[in-house]
């Protein structure tokens, strides 16, 4: 009996897309400084969000995407070559190849399905591969013919820009790839790297969201070319190797589609000379438009050159020597792009990271600008008509709805918790079922509800409150910032207060817990209750009376406060600097051209961030005692950006996050010389713990690990994958209903030997045991991801022989060791590896190009004859590892040292191939599958025949069947994580209620 629930009825819908929406083939979160930095400092009204690892196909055709409904922004996919190759399995390297290749097919159909369905531009990103992978010649060729079918196939694509290797040439970082964090979670590049990636998607979206500077106005004397003209003579001036660099690429400009000017304060027949009588100059007069040579002020002299094509100012960019010049054109022509040309050794590189020259894409009909100058002359007349930001904001015809939440609500009101950062007062993140649990406490819920007379922005804000004593206290204040400084959160306030009058309350407390992302939350209240401010142990509180609080008006001039007064707040609490303000555009154009084209000086900016003191834990604070306590506890400080963390603080506690621990460990393994895997932190989460791993004086490897606290009812008990690791299913323990507790279970193992079990059933009675540690008595809530399916299957049926009850059996992606495989699949691949010899365009007369398939033929057969004479080698070779690794454990007697490196994924993968259970499993169990995804995230029902992945032979029940977004790794992360956890949640619930009830049937489930 099978029961399955379709995909679309649990998929969560987008319904606020950030503007700036990332996926990526491999861990992309690192990026995100660097990017946010140059959001920041470009003034760009954009926010960032990152797809869940290895989601690039899902989010291209998905509907229900982040890419799919961000309907003003930038999507953005970044891969790489290699990322197609990780998992080799059993594939030779043509199979690799082949599969490559058809990805890279598959890629590009569903970039084009996807930027055709689209109205925002898409930014396709090919990253380097490793070193060590692109210093096989062959290889390294193989990819350049793909790059080339890439870029032959998508660069005519509207709305698609794509960025090849080839332009990190601008942002050279030598050491950019870092395998010690690619193996410990996929991250391939040093923050190097990711500074440089980050900048130049920077400089992508900053070209595609910025009007494009059309005219470039050339002084002459000591700019095109060395020396004075009228004192020199022609041949006089010289043309020394930086002049002629900037005069060949304002000659690559003009072939572009710039237009070229020229003004200088000269005698016009001086300079119309040196273009006719120097032929060593590579501008010609033929490259330029027009021209103001003449003793008048060149602000007076663009102007005019402006009349005369009918541009605007704010198109041109005017360079000089002359800081003089310059100071006068920016003074009396602002709208003007002024660019003072520095030392002659510093020009080739200043006109490179001059963001104004860059160019999207050239075409013949960017070389046709005539109705270009007409569409922007009249864009620049409704700029000067345009109304005051009062008019605007008035026009606007703005209508604030305030609510409590309806059900269908929830949904939006939870993902706004977790999404909103810059005006969220507390950033406390709710699911659904917390939401409906602080309703249950007494709190109430506001929502808010905005449009205007061009549309509906839909539910952008929330508030959450309480009452103490006589106050309205806030434990949530909300508001998404595409409807910030329009007057949204002054009648948010004005509601509470209202609200508190009526309820006779005479205050209205206001909490603020600062983070790195929202000082427009902290600029709001310094605005309206500055004089109400009151510093707490984790932040502000602002204690407004309640009829001051609904007398609050908004006056758009005074919104945001000054520099100043910002500098005034940060000295309350600490916050993220702010980066300078450019007074204009000249000067930010100067500032990236003179001082961030340095990566290292823009991951120094990148990295200063909040620092905030230790928050409130319920353990004291214990100092460092030992050398290595207090290496760690500096590390920690700086990763986690807290001071004064002690030695028993909870890492997770903390802040800490899985990606984090990842630069933990990095750093770990560096300075200590010690490598753990990131699982460590489940059973050593505090600094004095992670000590006693480094010294060596504690082993600490118990099996059972605690993923998060709970209350009474059953604990849930989830068991390691095949790679021993327990960390994966940290977001899922934390998505469950709170009154369970949540094990983790991981191999028995110690120093030098990563499981201690070489088989199935001994693996299951050891967890056995350690489980009913923890509960002696069922009914036992189980589950476990792949292999951890299998291993807690077994499990299962071990308990139910001990007459022990099991209310749940969850097999996330987890198939039977017998379930068959899609046929042909290795075939179908090697046959298109294979095909491929018929497809290159070769120029060949026939007998030529049957010798030339003829050899391809014979070294593919090679090639496939090599490789499985070497893997059945391996294989052979670690089998016998493992049977000896075996005998030792069954002696009991030491390990000898060439078999420490046999790992978790070796020892199951023999384990299954001997596990055949003898009798099934009485009862129920409940299939996860997941949908989507590539590569290493490749679902399981792409790989089994069976829908039901042989489990139904091994169970007397039933299967049921719940398909969950993502892939096979990505179905574990947000948000796909949440649905998961729902259904997990509802079966646990309805299994508990079987229990209690046995008339009830939860085949019925």
């Amino acid at each position: 009996m099978v029961q399955t629930v379709a995909q679309s009825s649990i998929l969560s819908s987008h319904k606020h897309t950030p503007a700036i929406a990332i996926a990526a083939t491999f861990t992309i979160e690192p990026v995100e400084n660097s990017l946010a930095f140059w959001v920041k400092e470009l003034d760009l009204p954009l926010a960032i969000a990152i797809a869940p690892y290895n989601q690039v196909f899902q989010q291209l055709l998905d509907p229900t995407s982040l890419f799919c409904h961000n309907s003003q922004g930038v999507n953005i996919i970044l891969f790489r070559f290699e990322d197609w190759r990780r998992d080799q399995g059993t594939d030779t390297e043509d199979d690799l190849r082949a599969k490559v290749e058809q990805n890279l097919q598959d890629l590009i159909r569903a970039i084009k399905t996807a930027v055709t369905g689209s109205s925002i531009p898409h930014i396709l990103c090919l990253c380097p591969d490793s070193p060590t992978a692109l210093a096989q010649s062959t290889w390294s060729g193989f990819c350049q013919r793909l790059e080339a079918c890439l870029v032959s196939e998508l660069a005519s694509i509207g709305g698609l820009y794509l960025v090849t290797p080839k332009e990190f040439e601008c942002y050279p970082v030598q050491d950019y790839y870092d395998p010690q964090r690619d193996k410990l979670g996929h991250i391939p590049y040093t923050p190097l790297f990711f500074t440089a990636l980050g900048t130049l998607l920077a400089r992508k979206i900053f070209a595609i969201k910025s009007a494009p500077h059309k005219v470039i106005v050339l002084d002459c004397d000591n700019t095109l070319w060395k020396g004075v003209v009228g004192e020199e003579g022609v041949t006089g001036i010289q043309m020394p190797p930086a002049w002629k660099a900037l005069q060949e690429f304002m000659v690559a400009q003009q072939q572009a589609g710039m237009l070229l000017c020229l003004c200088s304060k000269n005698v016009e027949q001086d300079v119309l000379d040196v273009f006719q009588q120097r032929s060593d100059m590579p501008l010609k007069l033929e490259n330029i438009v027009s021209w103001r040579i003449n003793w008048l002020p060149k602000s007076e002299n663009i102007r005019s050159l402006a009349e005369e094509l009918n541009l605007g100012l704010d198109s041109f960019i005017f360079i000089d020597d002359n800081p003089v010049e310059c100071a006068e054109m920016r003074a009396n022509c602002p709208d003007v792009l002024t660019l003072q040309l520095p030392g002659a050794d510093d020009i080739p590189r200043f006109l490179q990271h001059v963001w104004a020259f860059d160019h999207l894409k050239v075409t013949a009909e960017d070389r046709q600008r005539t109705n270009l100058y007409k569409q922007n002359v009249e864009r620049e007349r409704f700029q000067k008509q345009a109304l005051t930001i009062a008019d605007f904001l008035a026009g606007l015809e703005l209508k604030i709805d305030i609510s409590a939440p309806t059900p269908d609500q929830i949904e939006r009101v939870a993902q706004l918790t977790q999404r909103t950062n810059q005006f969220n007062f507390t950033t406390r993140r709710r699911s659904e079922g917390e939401i409906q649990q602080l309703a249950q406490a007494g709190l109430e819920c506001c929502v808010v509800e905005v449009s205007d007379r061009f549309g509906d922005y839909g539910l952008v804000g929330v508030m959450i409150v309480g009452t103490e004593a006589d106050a309205l206290t806030i434990d949530t204040f909300l508001l998404s910032c595409r409807v910030l400084g329009r007057g949204v959160e002054h009648a948010m306030l004005i509601h509470l207060a209202k609200m508190a009058q009526q309820r006779n309350l005479s205050w209205v407390k206001i909490p603020l817990i600062p983070t790195k992302k929202n000082l427009p939350a902290l600029n709001f209240l310094e605005s309206v209750a500055a004089d109400y401010k009151q510093a707490m142990d984790n932040g502000l509180q602002f204690v407004m009376p309640a009829d001051v609080a609904a007398a609050v008006t908004y006056a758009p001039a005074a919104t945001a406060p000054s520099s100043q007064q910002s500098e005034q707040s940060s000295t309350a609490v600490s916050v993220q600097p702010q980066i300078r303000q450019q007074t204009s555009k000249s000067e930010r154009y100067e500032r990236i051209a003179n001082q961030l084209f340095d990566l290292e000086h823009i991951l120094a900016c990148t990295q200063v961030v909040q620092v905030s003191t230790r928050p409130p834990l319920d353990q004291p604070f214990v100092a460092p005692g030992t050398d290595t306590e207090r290496s760690l506890a500096a590390l920690w400080s700086e990763l986690l950006h807290i001071q004064g963390i002690g030695i028993q603080d909870n890492y997770f506690d903390l802040g800490g996050t899985s990606l984090l621990a990842v630069e933990l460990f990095a750093r770990i393994e560096k300075t200590f010389g010690k490598k753990f895997p990131l699982t460590t932190l489940i059973e050593a989460p505090t600094i004095e713990q992670l000590a006693t791993l480094i010294t060596g004086t504690s082993n600490l490897r118990d099996s059972v690990v605690l993923l998060r606290d709970g209350g009474s009812q059953p604990p849930v008990f989830l068991i390691h994958d095949g790679d021993g690791e327990t960390m994966l299913y940290r977001n899922l323990a934390y998505r469950l209903h709170p009154g369970h507790k949540v094990y983790g279970i991981q191999p028995h193992s110690r120093e030098h030997v990563s499981i201690l079990h070489t088989r199935i059933p001994d693996m299951a009675a050891y967890y056995v045991k350690k489980i009913r540690s923890q509960q002696p008595h069922g009914p036992y809530l189980l589950g476990g991801m792949c292999a951890g399916g299998v291993i807690a299957f077994e499990i299962a049926r071990q308990l139910q022989s001990q007459g022990e009850p099991v209310g749940m059996v969850a097999l996330i992606d987890a198939a039977d060791v017998e379930a068959p495989r899609q046929f042909g699949r290795t075939a179908s691949h090697r046959l298109k590896s294979f095909a491929t010899i018929f497809n290159q365009d070769q120029n060949l007369n026939p007998l030529a190009k049957l010798l030339y398939i003829f050899n391809k033929a014979r070294q593919k057969a090679i090639n496939l004859l090599t490789y499985e004479v070497q893997s059945r080698a391996t294989r052979a070779w670690n089998t016998f590892r493992i049977q000896q690794f075996r005998k030792c454990l069954d002696r009991g007697t030491a390990i000898p040292p060439y078999l420490h490196d046999i790992t978790v994924r070796m020892i199951y993968n023999f384990a299954e191939t001997e596990y055949r259970p003898d009798t099934p499993f009485q009862g129920n169990v409940l299939l996860l599958r997941a949908v989507a995804g590539e590569g290493n995230d490749e679902p399981w029902i792409e790989v089994y025949s069976d829908p039901l992945f042989g489990w139904e032979k091994r169970i007397t029940g039933t299967v049921q069947v719940h398909d969950v977004p993502g892939g096979h790794s990505s179905m574990l992360q947000e948000p796909n994580v949440q649905v998961m956890a729902e259904v997990i949640q509802a079966y646990i619930d309805q299994a508990l209620a079987a229990e209690s009830d046995p008339q009830s049937q939860l085949a019925t489930l």
